[in-house]
């Protein structure tokens, strides 16, 4: 199961201002990085599980809406994924680490 890695989350969120003023940033993927920022380090990351989040709304955002927005954002490097391993060293799926600023290669 992948996991967040979130170092901003306490008791309230702290978006830095380069979120809201990044021109490469849609509404949409601001948002759902903004919710993304608001979990807790350690909640089990899922597309599935954002989307619920988000559709709580009346105009929330559906499945495909929401993997897009987390591509878009592993693309400019607000987010990646860290590889996981089990007890044994095999590969066993992937953790989420926000990324603000953006990491570029």
């Amino acid at each position: 199961m992948s996991k967040l890695i979130n170092i901003y989350q306490e008791k309230f969120t702290v978006i830095p201002q380069e979120v809201f003023i990044d021109p490469r940033l849609d509404f949409r993927s601001r948002g759902v990085l903004a919710t993304i920022v608001s979990l807790p380090s350690g909640w089990d990351f899922s597309i599935e599980g954002l989307s619920r989040i988000v559709a709580e709304s009346e105009r929330g955002e559906g499945r495909d809406a929401v993997k897009t927005s987390v591509q878009f954002l592993e693309k400019l490097g607000y987010l990646s994924r860290v590889r996981t391993q089990d007890e044994k060293g095999h590969f066993s799926g992937y953790d989420y680490q926000v990324n603000i600023p953006p990491l570029t290669d």
